[in-house]
């Protein structure tokens, strides 16, 4: 009988192998999307998407004899490896405060330490190295190491803060996805469409009185203009509806359709408190980045 640790290797490895951060990549000729373990009858079953084995033309018998040969290399054992044809589908996100999954910006987080009392926006999918995951605030993550969750759920831990500044050059933090949850490279627009990420526009190239949107958990989307754009200043400022629960919210413009260009993440509002037609500050991605050491997916 393998020992249960044996089995929890086994899981990581493979999914570290054959489906990176928790789902399986397009075009990868990689059909595997999700593992089930039985210890107690030595079967390693995968459930596999027939439409990529006909795409790539892969066979069932070349599938069990990989995987099979991988196990062994693992534990020096043979252990029978079962398929079962079948794929995983994307759970509906029908609120920015419902249980999402996959998450992506513009949704309600919160960090472990606010759980009931607060909640801020989550901002846009990025890679710290090569670990996927997302950015939100600092001030929203409250401390490097903390659990985010979402919605504000305890039971639901989405990530963990792995980068964290909280200065005047960046209010912002890197959260790492963690398995089974998954991040999309989108942007909450309603309860039945969500806006593509397909290009970026830099902060050099963010002119005044250009026009953005943001999409905050807390005042939903909303269009404004750019006022502020300094390039002493480490943030730039939109005239725009915002409210409490905003932080975080991704600005972005829209360029055809439902796809969009990312702008950056918002932090601060400032003027008129509460919800309101008034300031709100953010950061451009690329600075971002350059604080945090992100890079986009």
């Amino acid at each position: 009988m393998f020992k249960s640790k044996e089995y929890d290797a086994m899981q990581v490895a493979f999914y570290a192998k054959y489906i990176p951060n928790g789902q399986s990549t397009p075009n990868d000729a990689n059909p595997a999307e999700l593992v089930i373990l039985d210890p107690q009858f030595k079967t390693f079953k995968v459930i596999v998407d027939p439409t990529e084995m006909e795409e790539f033309e892969i066979t069932e018998d070349a599938l069990i004899a990989e995987y099979t040969d991988f196990l062994k290399n693992m534990l020096g054992n043979n252990l029978k490896v079962v398929l079962e044809q079948g794929s995983t589908r994307d759970i509906a996100c029908s609120a920015r405060d419902a249980s999402c999954d996959p998450v992506y910006g513009g949704l309600s987080v919160s960090n472990e330490d606010e759980i009931g009392t607060g909640h801020s926006t989550m901002g846009y999918k990025v890679k710290l190295g090569s670990t996927v995951g997302f950015v939100m605030t600092a001030h929203g993550a409250g401390g490097s190491n903390n659990d985010i969750v979402q919605p504000d759920d305890q039971n639901r831990v989405i990530g963990n803060v792995d980068a964290y500044q909280d200065d005047s050059d960046c209010d912002c933090a890197f959260v790492d996805i963690n398995y089974p949850y998954s991040v999309d490279n989108e942007i909450y627009k309603n309860s039945s469409t969500s806006y593509d990420v397909t290009g970026e526009v830099a902060d050099s190239s963010q002119t005044l009185y250009s026009w953005a949107y943001k999409s905050g958990a807390g005042t939903n989307v909303s269009l404004g203009q750019i006022v502020g754009n300094v390039s002493t200043l480490p943030h730039n400022t939109l005239e725009i509806y915002r409210g409490d629960g905003d932080s975080g919210a991704p600005i972005f413009d829209i360029d055809s359709g439902n796809d969009v260009d990312l702008y950056g993440m918002a932090f601060k509002a400032a003027g008129t408190q509460g919800d309101a037609y008034s300031y709100l500050q953010y950061f451009a991605y690329d600075h971002i980045n350059t604080e945090l050491g992100t890079s986009l997916p």
